[in-house]
């Protein structure tokens, strides 16, 4: 769509300033160049319908241009209908142009079109409530403060499996309110702020839990029974043991659904998704938007 005219000039400044905006936030060159060719073509269709302006389109006409990408609009290689995934690029790219006019106020539009049902299922998630009884399903042994520290760390630090695993004590900076993460994906580092229930969950297992399982020196934060490091394997089992007991079907869940979880909340209780990004320590908002179709399954 690179070849599309564009003559209005409103519609030529509007996608430059568009991209631009794409680059400040923080997305991928890739996204950078294809959602301002989609937001292209949208702009090359209000044209053609006689629309100069964003805000004279209408509701009916932004189903209408759905319709047309959905049902007539083929796939320029092959003659075929778009797939569900390069539909939902095209979604993508509209709410992103009305979330830019919104927060740039340069216009009076606000829309949030569906996304097109994919044929991969999207992750999993526990409610709020379900995270809750997870967490009163943690005892007051020292096992229990581990397992809540557990939680903690995945779900309210929203950290990956192998993140957990090689944290070490000090990497658990309570009085900076910072946890951080020296192995993450892509051998990059990071810190995570620490909310006061985090905290406390870190330092309760750290006072009295930990120096009753310590057994060898070893600077491991997180310890089994046998004061061992505790690993992803020992880690699943002890979710399953929670699960059980807090009487939450296990199927689907595993501990990135915990990292998946807080992502959603977070994004329900109106955090920014570049924001979010920067938290789970995502190389580009491409990642993190996933959790923009998850709350619209919800």
């Amino acid at each position: 769509m690179k070849n599309l005219p564009l003559q209005n000039h409103y519609y030529k400044e509007l996608e430059q300033q568009f991209s631009r905006w794409l680059q400040l936030l923080g997305y991928s060159k890739q996204s950078c160049y294809n959602l301002p060719l989609h937001v292209r073509e949208f702009l090359n269709y209000l044209e053609e319908k006689a629309l100069p302006q964003i805000k004279l389109v209408s509701p009916q006409e932004l189903e209408d241009y759905l319709h047309y990408l959905q049902q007539e609009r083929c796939h320029q290689r092959n003659g075929s209908a778009l797939s569900p995934a390069h539909l939902n690029k095209h979604v993508q790219a509209l709410n992103l142009l009305s979330r830019y006019l919104t927060e740039i106020g340069a216009e009076a539009v606000s829309w949030r079109l569906p996304m097109f049902r994919a044929s991969e299922p999207l992750p999993k998630v526990l409610s709020q409530h379900q995270v809750q009884q997870l967490y009163a399903a943690c005892s007051a042994t020292s096992i229990g403060l581990r397992d809540r520290a557990l939680l903690s760390i995945l779900y309210g630090c929203g950290l990956r499996r192998s993140e957990a695993a090689a944290l070490r004590v000090e990497d658990a900076r309570l009085q900076a309110r910072q946890l951080y993460v020296r192995k993450a994906k892509g051998n990059k580092q990071r810190y995570v702020p620490l909310s006061p229930g985090v905290a406390e969950d870190l330092q309760q297992y750290l006072e009295l839990s930990r120096p009753l399982l310590l057994k060898a020196p070893t600077n491991a934060l997180l310890l089994t029974y046998a004061g061992k490091a505790l690993g992803g394997q020992g880690m699943m089992r002890r979710l399953e043991l929670l699960l059980e007991i807090a009487k939450i079907p296990a199927e689907g869940i595993g501990l990135h659904t915990l990292r998946h979880s807080i992502a959603t909340h977070l994004l329900q209780a109106g955090m920014k998704l570049e924001n979010i990004s920067r938290f789970l320590g995502h190389s580009s908002l491409e990642s993190t938007q996933i959790y923009t179709h998850i709350i619209n399954e919800l």
